[in-house]
């Protein structure tokens, strides 16, 4: 940080918090270090000469956005998924594998994002992340796109009642409930 009378022992600060002062190079510059979880905008304060002074202009740190958890961690495609995280901003795009989710509502805190599983993405387990910018982080566990019941095929054709009629498709398991219109 280049600066005018800089002193041998000053304190750094990015708004509140305390910098870790790396070299000084008096009377015009200071090299700080930016700790682990400083997020957002602020100024740099110098403390020196028992005076407090503030840059002229805001320094921003910019962090890749990180999820918490995804709730439901399974679902399909078209349903809705809340996933809490950190440092959400509403540039926020929330990927599925490779393809970016529709953002249904976001939290005006930056807390939680509800989207929806897109109707592109394959079943099976997927890495979920989170993206702002060029700055990417990815969930620690894997997202489970749940597989969608469908009818491949009838066998016979033409029943009657009370006839067994086999029925072959995908993801046809015992909590998939089988329609013939209203009945």
């Amino acid at each position: 940080i280049p600066g005018d009378h800089i002193d041998r022992r000053p304190g750094a600060f990015l708004g509140r918090r305390r910098l870790r002062v790396g070299r000084v190079t008096p009377p015009y510059e200071i090299v700080v270090q930016l700790p682990r979880g400083a997020a957002g905008t602020d100024y740099f304060y110098l403390e020196g000469y028992g005076a407090r002074v503030r840059s002229d202009q805001t320094f921003e740190v910019k962090v890749a956005p990180v999820i918490l958890s995804a709730d439901p961690p399974a679902a399909r495609n078209g349903q809705q998924v809340l996933v809490r995280g950190r440092w959400f901003t509403d540039a926020t795009e929330i990927l599925i594998g490779k393809v970016r989710s529709r953002v249904v509502r976001r939290d005006l805190r930056g807390g939680s994002i509800l989207i929806e599983v897109p109707r592109g993405v394959p079943p099976g387990a997927h890495t979920l992340s989170a993206k702002n910018e060029a700055l990417t982080s990815e969930h620690t566990r894997p997202f489970v796109v749940l597989a969608t019941a469908s009818i491949d095929r009838v066998s016979p054709d033409h029943a009657h009642w009370g006839q067994q009629v086999r029925i072959d498709g995908l993801a046809l398991g015992r909590s998939v409930h089988i329609w013939f219109g209203a009945v």
